[in-house]
């Protein structure tokens, strides 16, 4: 039974307003990694607002266009994927799982380099638009995600990224805080979001 006060809000709107609930505490993240069910937009734009990095799920349909980048890129994020040159492919680890090496393939392609003062004049310096694509080794189905992160050199950006992807698929029953990260998840085997307080920058 709900309560008459109880409204209904889909999960994109609830991601949303968890995001805003944790800026406006002065939560100490610097990072959102959440699944595609929980959507792009919105989220995008409060987390460039905020300073944050991120890595969003997204679907294959999702739409990319790139920006002042050699090659450009434009089209669905399954039809880029399918037409990148083999050699930007990586196989490398999202961390060690219950039987080993996490190991996958991964591609990183940069969209767009953008001052952080378009969203925040209170902010400067560059930041990247992304789009990373993680590839099974096995059955060869692919997961999408919509990055934004400081800008770097490419091989370092894409790197950090993949490891915040890899973490998304952790799955927690509670809000849980540790010296490394805060995660707000479902039950296991449902979506969720995952913040950090960990520097969304590359490590040296």
């Amino acid at each position: 039974m709900c309560l008459s006060r109880t409204g209904f809000a889909a999960k994109p709107r609830l991601a949303l307003a968890m995001i805003v609930r944790a800026i406006a505490a002065n939560a100490p993240f610097a990072w959102v990694a959440a699944d595609t069910v929980y959507g792009v937009g919105e989220i995008e734009k409060a987390l460039r607002r905020a300073g944050k990095g991120y890595v969003l799920g997204v679907p294959g349909n999702h739409l990319f266009r790139s920006w002042r980048k050699r090659p450009p890129i434009a089209g669905m994020a399954s039809e880029i994927a399918h037409a990148l040159d083999p050699s930007l492919w990586k196989r490398l680890s999202a961390g060690e799982g219950t039987k080993g090496a996490r190991l996958h393939d991964w591609a990183y392609c940069e969209l767009a380099d953008l001052d952080a003062a378009e969203y925040d004049d209170q902010r400067t310096g560059p930041w990247t638009r992304g789009l990373l694509i993680r590839r099974n080794i096995a059955d060869g189905d692919m997961a999408f995600f919509s990055t934004w992160c400081p800008a770097e050199p490419a091989s370092k950006s894409w790197s950090r990224s993949k490891d915040i992807a890899g973490r998304s698929k952790i799955a927690l029953r509670r809000l849980r805080t540790n010296s490394g990260s805060t995660t707000m998840k479902r039950a296991p085997g449902t979506a969720g979001i995952v913040t950090s307080r960990s520097s969304c920058s590359p490590s040296p």
